[in-house]
């Protein structure tokens, strides 16, 4: 009996760990917003995650570090945009506008090159 129920409890986890992502909606973003790994760098990266994965893994220092989570022309299957894209990402209270969101999603999709 206790090992159905810990089967059926780890079934449940990995259930919300593969959440279906889907695309960022269809926003009007702000001209200044650029689906860059310059623009990212300065406005998400920089600004956002470095104030964790400077000190912890995963690292977020550079493009080859961050190229770590990201699978170029799959966002849907890229660990940086499944973080943001759920809310896990950032931590605390202050969720990643969706505005990022988009220019993250683009990126990737674009092939998360290093501009």
């Amino acid at each position: 009996m206790r090992l159905l129920l810990i089967l059926f409890v780890s079934l449940a986890l990995i259930a919300c760990e593969t959440a279906v992502l889907k695309p960022p909606p269809d926003i009007a973003v702000s001209s200044s917003v650029k689906p860059t790994y310059t623009w990212l760098s300065q406005n998400v990266f920089g600004e956002v995650c470095s104030y964790c994965h400077t000190a912890r893994p995963p690292y977020l220092l550079d493009y080859h570090s961050i190229k770590n989570v990201v699978k170029p022309g799959k966002p849907l299957e890229s660990r940086l945009y499944y973080m943001v894209a759920t809310g896990r990402m950032p931590k605390g209270s202050s969720k990643l506008p969706e505005e990022k969101k988009w220019a993250i999603y683009h990126w990737i999709q674009n092939g998360a090159k290093n501009d």
